[in-house]
């Protein structure tokens, strides 16, 4: 055994920690970590994809194998990592506070366990949680409902479904789909139920846009407090059975399934009132949209996803993990540019399914200016954990300037001292720099393709994934090394007339304005055997 696991307190530190036979943090750690998160990309399908397919259209966020909002990935990452150690010959001592990661990785081969954390306070501690975020969420969109009554949108016709983007405007502009609501005014637009009403009612003033909160019912809104995401027992037994418990009992510990289900609700209810011929949306293979696109088949209507961002490691844009193939999934999805094509035709997708229709989110970016004495610009992620570390290493590079652009989604709150200090604005905006640092997000790309000099952050015991196509590879950096990598890449300097034609292709209106040709135009269903793991 050369393994000895240990609990610990749940407390200051991560879910896992683990000591070298030097005592100290082992070097290379979070590379290896990454590398084990990427190959366990087939054992997260294959659980999902055995899945009832109710249970992954209606609630968690596991069964969609989506690593930017679960964090089942990492667990597997974990345990494939803790596999590798047991077969070395050193002896490597791991500390875990969690209770369930600690009894799956106690089966593992070369580890020696104690005696595991207790289930009990976690169990209670989430439960009593659960039930709040449920109980808030039940009276927020009870309120939400009735605010948003008295909507008269127009019946069938072309609509978008978006989520409500900072960006967008009530003029038409939408932060998914740019100018085609300007372009194509037959559009109409219906916000996501994520969208609050007041924000909602700003956006309406369009009088095309519309809020999906106005078509639910306030006594179905009361009953989200009973909202959780549940498996039958024969669903969770197998090797991961402590992980899915894991991830089944944290998910109730919050009111993602309850908003989920509001979600669902409401989709259905404006489906049967509206009865649209044709809905677009940004894309993302999410539990609800899932749900959606049988819905909206079932009732006529021709569903659009547009493959608004970048693929990379978002598992969850394949169909693996769709338990029921081709059913669950659009009926077309319109692909941005020629690399998320083939990126999604390799993850299965069949070809009759994708559409290069191009980029309305990205346009050509606008050229900053490099220089080797400008600030580094530091694009923080959604993941608030991965954005303090980010900042924290920053903070360890006295000689070198930062400023810093909080993610708009989840925006990261920070003090302006020292060598750090607060972006004006977006990468576009700023007068010139001398590199870029980012993680999981598409600033990443966005400086690659202006040729900066790019760091990818790749944070300690978490997983920040890498969105970048394979031709858009950058260097990568962990926290102890990003002095040294930063001044090789500013030492590099910028590269001239780098190729990015492939990343997103130009808007091709015929296909947006003509699609579809009528509402009959589904592609022949694909057998679930070919779109499954």
């Amino acid at each position: 055994m050369t393994v000895r696991l240990k609990a610990i307190s749940p407390g200051g530190g991560g879910l896992l920690d683990i000591l070298g036979p030097d005592g100290g943090s082992p070097e290379g750690l979070s590379a290896e970590l990454e590398a084990c998160f990427a190959r366990s990309r087939e054992v997260w399908l294959k659980l999902a994809a055995d899945l009832p397919a109710d249970a992954v259209n209606d609630r968690g966020h596991f069964g969609t194998c989506a690593p930017n909002v679960s964090d089942f990935g990492l667990l597997t990452g974990w345990a494939g990592l803790v596999t590798e150690l047991g077969a070395r010959d050193e002896v490597y001592d791991v500390h875990c506070a969690d209770p369930w990661l600690f009894r799956h990785l106690a089966g593992l081969p070369g580890v020696s366990a104690g005696s595991p954390p207790s289930l009990l306070p976690v169990r209670l501690k989430t439960a009593v949680r659960g039930w709040l975020a449920r109980g808030r969420v039940a009276v927020t969109m009870f309120r939400n409902c009735l605010a948003a009554r008295g909507q008269k949108p127009s019946a069938g016709g072309r609509w978008l479904m978006v989520y409500g983007h900072p960006a967008s405007t009530s003029d038409g502009r939408d932060g998914y789909f740019g100018e085609l609501m300007q372009q194509q005014p037959d559009l109409q637009r219906i916000l996501h139920v994520d969208c609050a009403v007041p924000r909602g009612r700003e956006l309406a003033a369009d009088g095309r846009t519309f809020l999906l909160h106005g078509y639910g019912s306030p006594l179905y809104a009361l009953s989200l407090i009973f909202r959780e995401w549940r498996l039958r027992e024969s669903s969770v037994k197998g090797p991961y059975e402590w992980l899915v418990r894991r991830a089944l009992v944290l998910d109730s510990g919050y009111a993602g399934a309850a908003m989920i289900a509001w979600q669902i609700h409401c989709q259905r209810r404006w489906l049967a009132t509206i009865s649209p011929d044709v809905v677009f949306w940004p894309w993302e293979n999410h539990g609800w949209e899932r749900s959606f696109c049988r819905d909206l088949r079932a009732s006529g209507g021709t569903s659009v996803g547009y493959q608004h961002s970048v693929v990379g490691q978002q598992w969850n844009l394949g169909p693996g993990s769709n338990p029921d193939g081709a059913a669950s999934l659009p009926d077309r999805i319109f692909c941005n540019g020629a690399s998320g094509f083939r990126q999604l035709l390799e993850a299965g997708h069949p070809e009759a399914r994708l559409v290069l229709a191009g980029a309305w989110r990205f346009p050509k970016p606008e050229p900053v200016t490099w220089s080797a004495d400008a600030p580094v610009f530091v694009a923080a992620p959604f993941d608030l954990a991965v954005a303090r570390q980010m900042l924290e290493a920053c903070r360890a590079v006295p000689d070198r300037r930062f400023v810093i652009r909080v993610h708009p989604m989840t925006p990261l709150e920070f003090t302006e001292e020292g060598n750090i200090a607060a972006a004006t604005g977006p990468l576009s905006s700023q007068k010139s720099v001398s590199a870029v640092i980012y993680a999981a997000t598409t600033v990443g790309l966005e400086a690659w393709m202006l040729g900066l000099p790019v760091l990818r952050f790749q944070p300690e015991a978490r997983i920040a994934i890498d969105i970048l196509p394979d031709d858009a590879s950058v260097p990568v950096s962990d926290h102890a090394g990003l002095a040294d990598n930063l001044n090789r890449v500013i030492s590099a300097g910028a590269v001239e007339g780098r190729q990015t034609g492939d990343i997103f292709s130009p808007v091709d209106r015929t296909v947006w304005e003509e699609y579809p040709l009528s509402t009959r135009d589904h592609p022949v269903d694909v057998p679930a055997k070919e779109v499954t793991v």
